[in-house]
């Protein structure tokens, strides 16, 4: 969703992978998602809501041009102010969509209601969990995080546990070779992530690293070309060059292994 203040309105595209990257396209053509014909309308952020909305906050203003960029001549004629008070904020949901009447509040949560949390649909509950979390410094976590990591049947789970015990100083070498050996794509391309910066303290992290040069997951092994960037180990050329034949016409993958 991508907030047009300028026009008056908010995109929708549909994202879908191109390689390492991305590619998107218009989800309607000669429709927007969200459009007015008031000029002072000025969409200029969306996010998701705990409920499941969408939510679109609109500054709502006559004029969005800073005065530094108006001709001095002009700028006695605009009121740069009009509608300062007027903003809003706008929520958008789908048509079977219903409130709930409980208090969302997961701060009163404890350590372990926060943890099973990062195995929540919702990326807002699951996000705010790991930030809680690592904010506390709850040492009390850290075992459940380690079995939401190892064992959770849910891949952003593992993923959120995997980040979360990082945060938190209780990640062993164990759940990270576990995320690299993930059944899914995204949990190894964080798993490497995380074990780039442990690549001259374990070997055993580097072999796991070289094996998944050929990994069959384009980003995954984007990933790996920049963390082997991380070592002096000799072995890391050969990984490199593997890379380099099967992804080499790829310009972001071409500026990683360089």
């Amino acid at each position: 969703f991508i907030c047009e203040s300028a026009q008056n309105l908010v995109q929708r595209q549909i994202r879908s992978p191109k390689g390492v990257t991305f590619t998107s396209r218009p989800a309607r053509d000669g429709r927007e998602f969200l459009a007015s014909r008031d000029q002072w309308f000025r969409p200029v952020f969306a996010a998701n809501g705990p409920d499941g909305a969408l939510y679109i906050v609109d500054m709502y203003r006559k004029s969005i041009d800073h005065p530094q960029y108006v001709p001095d001549a002009s700028r006695p004629l605009l009121d740069f102010e009009a509608g300062k008070g007027r903003g809003r904020i706008y929520r958008i949901v789908s048509q079977p969509w219903k409130r709930d009447g409980k208090m969302i509040d997961l701060g009163r949560m404890s350590a372990s209601e926060l943890s099973w949390t990062l195995e929540h649909p919702n990326a807002w509950w699951r996000e705010t969990a790991q930030r809680l979390l690592v904010e506390r410094r709850d040492r009390s976590a850290v075992t459940i995080l380690r079995k939401i990591a190892e064992e959770s049947q849910s891949e952003v789970g593992r993923i959120h546990a995997l980040w979360t015990l990082d945060g938190l100083g209780g990640l062993e070498t164990t759940q990270i070779v576990g995320g690299l050996r993930d059944r899914h794509a995204a949990a190894r391309e964080n798993a490497v992530r995380i074990a780039e910066a442990r690549l001259k303290t374990s070997r055993d992290l580097l072999s796991e690293l070289l094996r998944l040069a050929n990994d069959p997951d384009d980003r995954v092994r984007f990933q790996v070309a920049l963390a082997l960037g991380e070592t002096g180990d000799s072995r890391a050329v050969d990984a490199l060059a593997t890379i380099a034949r099967r992804d080499g016409a790829e310009s972001w993958v071409r500026a990683a292994i360089l």
